[in-house]
């Protein structure tokens, strides 16, 4: 592996496929149990029990469409340096090293950053921005059921 070269995990959602860097993710789990969420957005898929600790699970697939979250797929856990949030995703293609050939744009956090693996170019989702997108959506569905 070149010194500029950094490892990602390639994984699907429906037709798209995704570099997430491998350094984000804490583990990959291909079958889970998760329990409901009550009055929860419709794109969290449950809360599942990592080591002891209640983590919820965001339906991918759900939060990029709009599509009914799915209950199955894998799991990638993020590091919990970034959240405690696991992402139920359909598939998980391999491990693969890539160089990083575009800079984040902020306001498209799916792009992130390019990755080029062999031959192609895959979007590297910013999971940091992930994060404050949804926070800012939890903090301002919130609000709005506070209205009288």
């Amino acid at each position: 592996m070149k010194a500029n070269q950094e490892r990602f995990l390639i994984a699907s959602v429906r037709e798209k496929r995704f570099a997430f860097p491998l350094k984000d993710i804490a583990e990959v789990m291909e079958t889970f149990l998760a329990y409901p969420i009550p009055k929860a957005p419709r794109e969290y898929v449950g809360v599942m029990n990592f080591h002891g600790a209640p983590v919820p699970v965001l339906d991918f697939d759900s939060f990029l469409n709009g599509c009914p979250a799915k209950g199955t797929g894998s799991v990638l856990m993020l590091d919990s340096r970034i959240c405690s949030l696991a992402l139920r995703i359909d598939g998980i293609e391999r491990i693969a090293s890539g160089e990083i050939i575009g800079g984040g744009n902020e306001s498209d956090w799916l792009s992130g950053t390019s990755v080029a693996i062999g031959q192609e170019s895959l979007p590297s989702p910013s999971l940091e921005r992930l994060v404050e997108l949804l926070e800012d959506a939890l903090r301002s569905s919130g609000r709005n059921a506070r209205k009288p």
